[in-house]
């Protein structure tokens, strides 16, 4: 469905769930209906099945059946290798459901063995519907103050889960091995010209007939093709440095480079300053990104988000043993230029200045963590990013000859709880809560640091709780995922802008307390009356277009958003949230 009645969708118009909402909570219950006789039949055929099988074979069924679920039978078709992207969203939500299921009775046996008294037979969990209906109503209290908006921001993504993820779902592990890259930026012909004819350039560079670059140390040599600008501080002192074989001029911090002459001495030892230059006499000169020749051009800027060199920044991690991580010829030891590469896709900070500065948002990674179609060179693309992209985008650069030296070097990097994969910030577009709107961190700020109104067990840990939410000011609730509690959100087919209401909110919950979760998915297909695809995310499976959902992968079937740190318990490994109280 449009969201406007005219050929060309302004996204202007109500919201699509206000036509039609009784006839398609009818379709959604009898599709349902439906859904639960013919697993019910299925089950039924499988359990007879079964019987004459145990009868044949002399065997007897057990009296009781165990409650808990196979879980023998998940890992199982694991290792066997079934492919998430084989199943359908459905089947993916039921081997979460099992999966979790199974976590909870062993989880409840383990604390009765060991004498613990709770409510055993009525468990808190998150995924019984009660609690999910709950979980909407919540949602839809936050769409009706006005608290949520939808935009595309870096996040920290998993490629291998293919999802975003809370800060509490990230551990940081040590990587050995990643490569400490100084790079070099062509200035283009025209600045540099600009530049030369101008002062102080005109009388000093006039014996330096060399071309004119810009140092970058990176450590993501993968996020080159999607830089939008390089940055410098507005607070340092630059100098233009001739390299040893005078074949370069190099524009990089001064302090930075009486370090590098220390820290590496065969490569920077014998670099001569041949100009002294404040930092704003480069602002709006324009460079070349190193992998694409003259293709594209980039500006320099001034921000303050660039730190000055005050000493060697270690990056060196010994072992369980004490021993030294291994490098390329050095201890480890890196030294920033105060030149900054800015790919405003791949980072918070670098998209922060990309918006106080308009530059392009070059976002070039898929969800699996592949080069898209879009990037350039033309031979990145499909290539695994983080990993094959880091090897040819570095071979490329030594083609053209403006890799100045390369390291190696171990690092703390934050990797998936889950599947513990490393994992890289990719700009998608993500539901987040205004936590700024209508004093919400200050109001929550008050209660929490009162003992009579929030009382925590240690009390402790209230000063950490403060802490934490102080640097707030938005909250990503969504995820990529087919399962979990849903972002009730409706897609115009044409221009692709979401529509979301407390009123569409609250009818879905209530049909999820009396019929489960599969109603949203029911009711969302049955809402939309056909399935389709929303530019710029993969194809609508059960719920077809107009269909969000909290909690999952972002499957080749089924999109889904989901459920954010603080939101729904989870067990481990990749199933539904459980609690038992």
């Amino acid at each position: 469905m449009c969201c406007s009645s005219t050929s060309a969708c302004r996204g202007s118009a109500a919201p699509l769930y206000r036509a039609g909402t009784a006839t398609a909570i009818e379709l959604a219950v009898t599709r349902l209906a439906q859904a639960e006789a013919e697993a019910a039949k299925a089950e039924a055929e499988a359990a007879k099945a079964l019987h004459a099988s145990a009868q044949v074979q002399g065997e007897h069924e057990p009296e009781h059946e165990e409650e808990s679920t196979n879980l023998q039978a998940v890992d199982a078709a694991v290792s066997r290798g079934v492919e998430r992207a084989a199943l359908t969203p459905k089947e993916v939500r039921e081997r979460c459901r099992t999966f979790a299921a199974g976590w909870v009775q062993q989880q409840r046996e383990e604390f009765k063995a060991l004498g613990v008294c709770a409510l055993w037979e009525t468990p808190y969990r998150t995924m019984d519907a009660t609690y999910e209906a709950e979980t909407l109503r919540t949602f839809a209290r936050f769409v009706e103050h006005g608290h949520m908006f939808r935009t595309p921001m870096p996040v920290p993504w998993c490629w291998s889960c293919e999802t975003t993820l809370a800060k509490a779902e990230m551990e940081y592990k040590v990587v050995r091995g990643d490569p400490s890259l100084y790079v070099l930026f062509p200035v283009t012909e025209c600045s540099e010209r600009a530049l030369r004819q101008s002062a102080p350039f005109a009388d000093t560079l006039a014996a330096y007939q060399m071309p004119l670059h810009f140092l970058v140390w990176t450590t993501t040599p993968w996020t080159l093709p999607m830089n939008s600008a390089l940055a410098l501080s507005p607070h340092g002192s630059y100098c233009v440095a001739v390299d040893a074989r005078g074949q370069r001029l190099v524009v990089l911090e001064r302090q930075s480079l009486e370090l590098l002459r220390e820290a590496v001495p065969d490569v920077f030892g014998a670099w001569a300053v041949a100009l002294e230059v404040p930092p704003e006499r480069f602002e709006r000169t324009r460079v070349h990104p190193p992998c694409e020749g003259d293709a594209r051009s980039v500006p320099v800027l001034l921000d303050t988000l660039v730190s000055l060199a005050g000493s060697p920044v270690d990056m060196s991690v010994t072992g369980e043993g004490g021993e030294a991580c291994e490098g390329e010829g050095s201890d480890g030891m890196a030294v920033p230029t105060g030149v900054v590469h800015l790919a405003p896709s791949c980072g918070p900070e670098d998209f922060e200045v990309g918006q106080r500065f308009s530059l392009a948002v070059l976002s070039h990674t898929e969800a699996s963590g592949v080069y898209s179609q879009e990037v350039n060179p033309a031979f990145l693309r499909g290539l695994h990013a983080p990993s094959r992209g880091n090897v040819e985008v570095l071979q490329q650069l030594r083609e053209v000859n403006l890799v100045l030296h390369l390291d190696r070097v171990a690092h703390s990097y934050p990797h998936c709880w889950r599947c513990h994969t490393p994992l890289l910030y990719r700009t998608t577009p993500q539901w987040f809560c205004a936590l700024e709107h209508a004093s919400l961190v200050q109001r929550t700020l008050r209660l929490a640091a009162s003992e009579e109104e929030l009382r925590m067990v240690p009390d402790t840990s209230r000063s950490a709780f403060l802490s934490s939410l102080s640097r707030r000011d938005k909250w990503c609730l969504s995820r990529q995922r087919v399962w979990g509690v849903p972002v009730v959100a409706f897609y115009c087919d044409c221009c692709g802008e979401a529509h979301v209401s407390a009123e569409a909110v609250r009818v879905v919950a209530d049909g999820v307390e009396k019929h489960g979760l599969e109603f949203w998915w029911a009711y969302a297909e049955a809402q939309d009356g056909q399935k389709s695809t929303q530019p710029g995310e993969t194809e609508g499976g059960e719920g077809g277009e107009g269909m969000e959902q909290e909690g999952g992968q972002e499957g080749s079937e089924g999109r889904g958003e989901g459920d954010e740190e603080g939101g729904e318990g989870e067990g481990e490994g990749e199933g539904e949230g459980e609690g038992e109280g």
